[in-house]
């Protein structure tokens, strides 16, 4: 290796650097001047709400640092260039779109299995009633982050599907293909009523609807009259990535406590299971590492963080 050019930590100065790190963001949340917005709430559905909606409050208390926007000239235009197809309003669209591996990183309320349930275990496939209940009982921030199949927007409906079954066969993967070319093709139900085949909203190889089956909510301001004229403010620091930093410093200097105590301070906002002592003795310290990893990528997505 190229010492003279890598950019990080050397191993002679790490612990400082951990022990510094984890000093920095106890102070900051010691401070007392921010608060997890919605730390006691009840429901999934009330998280849901007060996750999707403090990134667009002009008064939030978990914002340290934000990049401000205000009415009339300073703006900018996120939801626009990424409002789900069919709702764009003469914008763009989908401009960011989520894949499956990070649809899959959002935990269920109480499973650390994040992969979508397709099968049984006798490895027959699960047919859901509706269209997004495969996404039932996921964390719940992945419904104020990600628009899914079936998920609601303003008064309507996100409408992605793969084809329509006709005669109760699944459509192929040969006309997967085929439609993924044409958004105009439709099919004729049984009552009469015509369907765009692959849904108002995608997938669509082509343009600009979704590509992967999967839209960004998070920032995004369905509400607005003019999605030219976002006023949103852009986080730069806020309350919960200190309490991600603490983990992360605590787990690397060894201080299984202190990094589980910082880490299930998110997770407590977000009612999903928290981590136990327990867990991490059975399992042990490098899965404890993943899962702060884990919750880091799922807590900051698309605030970038992160270089992919």
């Amino acid at each position: 290796m190229d010492n003279s050019h890598f950019v990080g930590v050397s191993a002679d100065k790490a612990a400082y650097y951990w022990e510094q790190a984890a000093l920095a963001a106890r102070q900051v949340i010691e401070s007392g001047r921010y608060e997890l917005v919605g730390y006691n709430l009840s429901t999934p559905e009330e998280r849901t709400a007060s996750y999707r909606r403090f990134f667009l409050e002009d008064d939030n208390k978990e914002f340290i640092w934000f990049k401000g926007y205000a009415e009339p000239n300073i703006i900018h235009n996120y939801t626009k260039m990424c409002a789900p197809y069919s709702f764009r309003k003469g914008g763009y669209g989908c401009s960011e779109s989520s894949n499956l591996e990070f649809v899959e990183a959002f935990e269920y309320i109480n499973d650390y299995d994040d992969t979508l349930k397709t099968t049984h275990p006798n490895g027959n496939l699960i047919e859901y009633d509706y269209l997004n209940n495969i996404f039932k009982d996921k964390d719940p921030r992945f419904a104020a982050t990600v628009g899914l199949p079936g998920g609601r927007f303003l008064d309507g409906m996100i409408e992605v599907r793969r084809g329509v079954s006709k005669g109760g066969q699944i459509p192929s993967i040969n006309d997967s293909k085929e439609f993924l070319h044409n958004m105009d093709e439709e099919y004729t139900l049984s009552d009469g009523k015509n369907i765009k085949t692959i849904g108002k909203d995608g997938p669509y190889e082509d343009c600009k609807p979704s590509k992967t089956g999967f839209y960004l909510l998070k920032f995004i301001d369905a509400e607005l009259a003019d999605y030219d004229r976002c006023t949103n403010h852009w986080p730069m620091f806020r309350l919960a990535e200190m309490y991600l930093n603490l983990a992360e410093a605590e787990i690397e200097s060894g201080h299984i406590e202190e990094a589980l105590a910082a880490v299930n301070r998110v997770k407590h906002r977000t009612g999903i299971h928290e981590i136990t002592a327990d867990e991490v003795a059975r399992n042990g310290e490098s899965w404890l590492r993943d899962r702060i990893r884990n919750e880091r990528r799922v807590e900051l997505a698309y605030e970038a963080h992160r270089f992919w």
